[in-house]
């Protein structure tokens, strides 16, 4: 049950960051309370993984767990590119949801959501 409230978060998570990516890419302004909640979401979703890991019920999610804090942590690089009122790096943004969109299928791919 843990896995799922995970993913749910992570999908409300990818929303908002696709959002953010299409206003970035139009040149729109980017509201706080949308990065803020992507943030809440993504950071929510990676205690939710983490819990999951550390307690064995999901040890086979570790790599998307790993991928996620990668993610994470590009994310707290853009934010801070945000917060200081500059461009965000364009590479930064693509490498961001790149990684997260990796972590998201290797997580959905362990939890059997989805078959190859």
């Amino acid at each position: 049950m843990i896995i799922i409230a995970a993913i749910i978060l992570f999908v409300f998570a990818a929303f908002c960051g696709m959002v953010l990516a299409l206003m970035h890419s139009t040149k729109v302004a980017r509201p706080w309370a949308l990065t803020i909640a992507h943030g809440v979401f993504a950071a929510s979703a990676l205690v939710l993984l983490a819990i999951a890991v550390l307690n064995g019920a999901a040890p086979a999610m570790t790599l998307a767990l790993i991928l996620f804090v990668i993610a994470a942590f590009g994310g707290m690089f853009l934010v801070s590119f945000h917060l200081r009122g500059k461009e965000l790096p364009n590479l930064a943004l693509v490498i961001h949801a790149v990684v997260a969109t990796a972590a998201f299928v290797a997580l959905l791919l362990k939890f059997g959501t989805i078959k190859i």
